[in-house]
């Protein structure tokens, strides 16, 4: 359900009529206006928006789209303002924006701590909309034919919300697609036709194979120490394969170079996927120090890993704002 907060209501109750900062602006038509916001103007729902050339636009809010309008809004409500807040996290939920939701809830209940009890009732609220939003992305994919998307929803569910009902539901579907997503990645070098190669990379392909189903056991558990040892287990199978890559490279320097290099980074991608699942697995349980930790791990395999970046910092703006994970 979108929009049960009209975001007009929310500018006229609290007088929000100082400057706001934002990079852009974007109306329905799909035209984007740089610059910054000057002025609200309650009575005629305008918007007073000065372009990066400075030309002054007037704008009325009902012509921006729903995510034009939540970043005034955001420009707009103070932190430290709770009721605000709230509201403008309830806005954010129901235009979909779960993540940027969860970070006003917790803005709220910091500046607030009365609200503690409705924003813990608005968040149950977004996490059951943010599951079913979630599984029918899964299903889209999987309509499309995109069976790794579809995996890459299913375990967004199963991570990010496992209290929720659609996370058994998921983890029962993970079957459908895991096993053709993860053989795509190897293809190259499971068809490759060189018998010295398959005899020398036997022991590690089975490593890999077993970093890949303990993986996915994982994700199909219920979660907690079970899940974790399973991922920790999966990442030594990992480090296994990975050795075993090695051997061969020196035993037969120069040989399937471009080939090897594939496979090395294909191990490595998984290793950084199962850190970002221990990750989220902690952050989830509140346990920001050891999800730190994890995705350091991931970092430490690649420094320039994007989701892993994104992540850390994730992360560590929850710890030091003492806000809610998503």
């Amino acid at each position: 359900m979108k929009s049960l907060l009209r975001p007009l209501t929310i500018l006229a109750a609290l007088c929000l009529c100082t400057a706001a900062h934002a990079d852009s602006v974007r109306l329905k038509d799909g035209t984007r206006i740089s610059g910054k916001a000057t002025k609200y103007d309650a009575t005629s729902e305008v918007l007073s928006w000065k372009d990066d050339s400075g030309k002054n636009h007037e704008l009325k809010l009902t012509d921006l789209d729903e995510r034009s309008t939540y970043s005034v809004l955001k420009a707009q409500v103070p932190k430290d303002n709770g009721s605000g807040q709230l509201q403008l996290a309830n806005y954010a939920r129901d235009i979909e924006l779960f993540k940027h939701a969860v970070r006003h809830y917790g803005y709220a209940e910091k500046a607030d701590p009365s609200l503690k009890s409705e924003v813990d009732k608005e968040l149950a609220v977004l996490r059951s909309r943010a599951a079913k939003w979630s599984m029918a992305r899964a299903r889209e994919a999987s309509a499309k034919g995109d069976k790794k998307k579809a995996l890459d929803w299913l375990e967004r569910v199963i991570l990010k919300l496992p209290d929720e009902p659609e996370a058994a539901e998921a983890q029962r579907l993970v079957d459908n697609y895991y096993a053709s997503v993860k053989a795509e990645s190897t293809k190259e070098v499971d068809n490759h036709e060189d018998e010295l190669l398959e005899q020398e990379l036997a022991h590690g392909k089975k490593a890999y194979d077993s970093m890949l189903e303990r993986n996915k056991k994982a994700l199909q558990s219920k979660g907690g120490s079970s899940a974790v040892k399973g991922w920790e287990a999966a990442i030594k199978d990992g480090e296994k394969a990975i050795g075993e890559i090695d051997k061969f490279e020196k035993k037969y320097p120069g040989k399937h170079t471009e080939l090897l290099a594939g496979y090395r980074k294909t191990i490595n991608d998984q290793s950084i996927e199962i850190y970002m699942n221990l990750a989220s697995q902690y952050a989830t349980r509140s346990s920001y120090n050891k999800a730190l930790t994890e995705a350091n791990k991931a970092l430490a395999i690649d420094s320039n890993n994007a989701e892993a970046l994104s992540m850390r910092a994730r992360i560590q703006d929850a710890a030091s704002r003492g806000l809610h994970w998503l």
